[in-house]
């Protein structure tokens, strides 16, 4: 049985969902659920380092996916690395989402903090459990 994702909103923005999408198995039922949902195709599973990926619901509601490639699992300078780079784009697709057209330099600091460590849980509690058992613990 397929987990579903853990959706969560980003603190102060409710106007978006975001998760991390742990493998291809799991992208390809919420790609399922989205096209019977929203008439929508996501697309493939990303072959690439990390992937951002997002799209609005029928009611209006930003979705945004995060990806990363199981290549990653080995090394974790790297894998922290995507994960801050991608959830850097997450910030970017929250703020837009709020019309924060010029957030100041602490609010996107804050906001990408908050996203690292949401997306380094979500990454431990799946893919990690063996690596980063601390953490998936909590």
């Amino acid at each position: 049985m397929i987990k579903p994702l853990r959706w969560h909103m980003p603190p102060l923005f409710t106007c978006m969902k975001f998760a991390f999408c742990p493998t291809e198995e799991v992208w390809e039922a919420e790609r399922e659920k989205v096209k019977k949902a929203d008439t929508l195709d996501i697309g493939e599973y990303p072959q690439t380092n990390g992937m951002c990926v997002s799209w609005r619901s029928k009611g209006g509601v930003l979705h945004v996916l995060i990806t990363l490639d199981d290549e990653l699992d080995s090394d974790p300078v790297e894998l922290i690395s995507v994960i801050a780079h991608e959830c850097y784009h997450l910030a970017c697709h929250t703020l837009r989402a709020a019309s924060e057209e010029e957030p100041g330099e602490e609010t996107v600091a804050y906001l990408v903090g908050d996203l690292v460590k949401t997306i380094w849980e979500d990454y431990c509690l799946t893919r990690g459990k063996a690596k980063f058992p601390g953490v998936a613990e909590k």
